[in-house]
């Protein structure tokens, strides 16, 4: 009896203590939540201009992914970031691959090249690292762009290149809008007033029950709690 209560409380304990454990490490820069890839952990940025940094160790070596926002209309284009992330890599034209998506309304450019390194804040002293390699990341904002830049020794950068790509792009997925639809709310069915009382346009909260659906423009729908709505 004693060994049936002490498995079904283990069990019970177990069940409560796995969920913790299985809860992935997150990063929230701006609007974006990035979930920490396993085997990468955070360490205190090395820079105040670093909104979060992570580090990635393989044996002795280990790369670095640092990320940073500087607000609205601040940091630069895409286009002017790729290009001086590309020269701390002098020489580096021929392994340079630049590559666009887009994530609903989130544009991403990702950036990668390898070669000799030029290590150092922009117009200070820099330190040149052989074998290095670059996988940087873009992330289009209104509120700002977000960068995320992994540098380290080749191997582990080149390792580490899809769990970093899947992490930006999942960030990006997190802000993309939910296809809810508009409605035109006309309250709950009154045959007095022939069942439509007209109210504000507004996205309420029965309304974002209505998740990854999206009925026909002008459509008139039922949604939950009796309120009428129509498709806008």
């Amino acid at each position: 009896m004693r060994t049936a209560i002490t498995a079904a409380a283990l069990f019970v304990l177990t069940s409560l203590v796995a969920p913790l454990q299985a809860r992935a490490e997150t990063v929230k820069v701006e609007a974006f939540t990035f979930a920490v890839p396993e085997g990468w952990k955070s360490v205190t940025p090395s820079s105040p201009m670093r909104k979060a940094q992570l580090e990635i160790a393989r044996g002795p070596e280990k790369a670095e992914v640092t990320f940073f926002h500087f607000g609205a209309d601040q940091g630069g284009t895409a286009e002017d970031n790729v290009a001086r992330w590309y020269a701390q890599f002098p020489g580096s034209e021929k392994n340079r691959i630049t590559e666009h998506m887009q994530i609903g309304q989130v544009k991403i450019t990702f950036a990668m090249t390898e070669g000799k390194f030029s290590s150092g804040m922009p117009g200070g002293p820099t330190t040149p690292m052989e074998g290095y390699a670059l996988c940087g990341a873009i992330l289009e904002s209104a509120a700002g762009n977000v960068f995320v830049k992994m540098t380290g020794p080749n191997a582990v950068v080149k390792a580490s290149t899809e769990a970093f790509k899947k992490m930006v792009t999942e960030a990006a997925k997190s802000v993309a809008p939910q296809a809810w639809g508009r409605f035109l709310f006309l309250e709950p069915a009154c045959p007095q007033a022939g069942g439509l009382s007209a109210a504000s346009p507004a996205i309420g909260a029965r309304a974002r029950r209505l998740q990854r659906w999206n009925p026909p423009q002008n459509s008139l729908v039922r949604l939950p709690g009796n309120l009428l709505g129509l498709s806008q």
